[in-house]
């Protein structure tokens, strides 16, 4: 499973302990790139999601070629690294996505041609850093389309899912790892 966290694992200890707990479930190796750090925060205004997307294309196909993995790889993103998941799926090949609470999906939605799996996108409706409108076009733009999901937590702000945060929300991320967990089964990850 390809995992992405907007920023260097040392400032997310949580982080490190929730990708601990699914390397020891059944989901295999759990990587987790680096994607900006060769340029730092403004790397995405800089150059775009271009860059990231080659970083993350070495990354699946890095871990399909190891000789323990079963050839498929999911794609896990919170906040920005939600919006990379969701290229991951469009641009990467990945047999599965999930985006908490990410931002700028819907600047992509012209590519969801391109996505072949399934794509979950989790959004709080309290959200203080994405637009109602921002969740409302992602939610409009995968209609028809039954691989793409769009689940809305009404109670739920940004970064409901990580416990340090104010904004955390256990029912939210329950919730949400549940939905994230029966797609990665349905994949026999």
């Amino acid at each position: 499973m390809l995992r992405i966290a907007p920023r260097p694992l040392g400032e997310y200890p949580w982080y490190v302990r929730l990708l601990l707990r699914a390397q020891r479930r059944k989901y295999g190796l759990v990587l987790t790139p680096a994607l900006l750090w060769a340029l730092g925060r403004l790397a995405l205004a800089a150059c775009g999601p271009w860059l990231v997307s080659a970083d993350m294309r070495l990354a699946v196909d890095w871990l399909r070629a190891q000789p323990f993995s079963n050839g498929k790889v999911a794609a896990v993103g919170y906040c920005g690294g939600g919006r990379f998941a969701f290229l991951a799926a469009a641009r990467c090949g990945v047999d599965g996505a999930a985006a908490l609470y990410g931002l700028g999906i819907s600047e992509h939605l012209a590519e969801i041609g391109n996505v072949r799996c399934p794509v979950q996108m989790h959004y709080g409706l309290k959200d203080q850093h994405i637009p109602r409108q921002e969740i409302d076009a992602v939610a409009t733009g995968v209609q028809g389309r039954p691989s793409m999901e769009v689940f809305l937590y009404p109670e739920a702000g940004h970064s409901f899912a990580n416990p340090v945060r104010p904004t955390y929300d256990a029912a939210a991320t329950k919730l949400a790892g549940e939905r994230i967990g029966r797609m990665l089964e349905a994949m026999r990850l």
